[in-house]
């Protein structure tokens, strides 16, 4: 079965293995090793076009061995508001070939009002920045000893190693407090810098992360992400919701009565389905529709108004769902119909996030892919209960192994759960209302007192997916302001700038 994911080894940890902790101590020679790590005068090309270049930081390939092999991977500095023992605001890069320029983030507002360095850094196996000499647009291809390499122990010693560097190499730096930044499985990361390596991040703004990290297909996870899409669009408007529920019921029926001319134009597929076998699948991608327009919303994409006004004005069911996928193809300037006759890892090598990322989801990053329960809008969509994960069949019929199955004491082991998450200090964890991996998030919580130290949880009423954490945008909401402001302030209070 295929299942849309959205924007969010040298272990192989699996259900029957016993975790391991995700807190990697530098080995004993990592000075020496430390060392040999510098920045390069190779060319990256600035492949972004970042209004300040970007260049190449040597990289150990391996974290955790004797072995001193390197990778090149792409990083960015702007340094125009730092002053000596500023703070150094680290931006986690995504799981995707796309590099996140600094001056296009929320934190280059900050570094100009605290005195600040903004500081990017391209996620390995991504982009420019992939070990063994590995090419990313030929990424469908890696085997499993391709991403041997491809760790949460891995991702985030390369994150501490460079920005101890860069307090090395970096004048007036030396004595700065970093803070991490990062949305979605990046604002996971930089959670795990802030438990694991408190000596080098000070503190940590995570948006959208989806701290609950279990994909049994009995958990009460298992459907997080199309039930609480189904409650948004709900809550936005009830009457357009009614349409896009039997929209839903409309498309079981043209399936099951082989209709797939009708299906094939209302979900805007390059082909027809071919036998009712294939509902799942056409269920797959009519449920895209509705998520990622509500998970991207913001004002530069506009989906959610796009997609809100396309189902209204439907007269039919099928101009519900034909609405949906054109305010889908809208977020990539696409108007090409949906070409689904993938292999399974075409089809995880292709998206956005790659198979590098189904890689380290299958291992180390159990969290489901959008399935709805019955009583959702969308009616039952669930995962494939023959297994106990729902990456299963996917990390089965990729790797041949099976998925990690996480669950509470595997978040407990990696210093995920609240009431580690309460007691860490410097930590703010935010969530848009409007989006769907608000699901798989924690609830947050309460301690008593009020100091500015504390961690704690922001909702950004009617916000996206960690939508405050790039630079203001024309039109956006005024919670989405707010939450900016809020967490700048902090950041000040937490360095004593007030």
């Amino acid at each position: 079965m295929f299942h849309s994911s959205f924007r969010f080894l040298t272990y192989l940890v699996y259900a029957s293995s016993a975790v391991t902790s995700l807190s990697v101590q530098l080995p004993s020679r990592s000075e020496d090793k430390c060392d040999a790590l510098y920045g390069v005068d190779t060319p990256t090309g600035n492949p972004s076009n970042c209004t300040t270049p970007t260049k190449f930081f040597k990289q150990l390939v391996h974290h955790d061995s004797s072995s001193n092999e390197t990778f090149l991977q792409q990083y960015q500095v702007i340094d125009q508001f730092f002053k000596p023992r500023g703070p150094i605001l680290y931006y986690q890069g995504q799981e995707s070939d796309y590099f996140p320029c600094g001056e296009q983030e929320a934190m280059y507002q900050f570094a100009n009002e605290t005195g600040g360095m903004v500081v990017v850094l391209q996620h390995r196996y991504f982009g420019s920045s992939v070990p063994f000499g590995l090419n990313s647009s030929t990424n469908v291809n890696w085997t499993a000893h391709d991403l041997r390499a491809m760790s949460l122990e891995n991702n985030q010693m390369d994150a501490v190693t460079f920005v101890e560097w860069i307090k090395k190499s970096h004048p007036g730096a030396s004595k700065s407090k970093a803070i991490g930044f990062g949305g979605s499985y990046p604002g996971l990361l930089v959670t795990l810098l802030r438990v694991n390596h408190p000596d080098t991040f000070y503190g940590t703004v995570a948006y959208a992360a989806p701290t609950n990290l279990d994909s049994s297909t009995k958990s009460k996870f298992a459907t997080a992400w199309g039930d609480t899409n189904s409650r948004i669009l709900r809550d936005i408007d009830a009457a357009m919701a009614r349409k896009i529920g039997a929209a839903f019921t409309w498309l079981r029926a043209r399936m099951a009565a082989k209709d797939f001319s009708a299906v094939t134009q209302a979900l805007q597929l390059c082909y027809p389905p071919t036998s009712p076998a294939d509902l799942p699948k056409v269920l797959d991608f009519a449920l895209a529709g509705f998520m990622r327009p509500v998970q991207q919303n913001d004002p530069h994409f506009n989906s959610l108004p796009n997609l809100i006004k396309g189902v209204n004005a439907a007269n039919t069911s099928a101009d519900v769902l034909s609405a949906a996928q054109t305010a889908y193809k809208m977020l990539d300037s696409s108007t090409a119909c949906t070409n689904w006759n993938y292999t399974l890892r075409e089809y995880q090598a292709n998206k956005e996030a790659g198979l590098a990322f189904t890689y380290l989801r299958c291992n180390q990053l159990p969290y489901p892919d959008a399935f709805a329960s019955p009583s959702s809008l969308f009616g039952p969509i669930p995962p494939n209960m023959d297994y106990p994960s729902t990456q299963d069949p996917i990390c089965r019929g990729i790797f041949n192994k099976p998925a990690l199955i996480g669950g509470p004491n595997y978040v407990k082991k990696l210093g995920l759960d609240d009431a580690n998450l309460a007691k860490t200090e410097r930590l703010i964890i935010s969530y848009g209302s409007w989006d769907p991996v608000s699901g798989l998030s924690t609830l947050g919580w309460h301690t008593a007192g009020d100091s500015v130290m504390k961690s704690r949880v922001i909702f950004v009423t009617g916000g996206g997916h960690g939508k405050e954490s790039v630079m203001a945008l024309p039109g956006e909401s005024d919670a989405i302001t707010l939450a900016r402001k809020s967490e700048l302030e902090s950041i000040k209070e937490w360095l004593g700038m007030v």
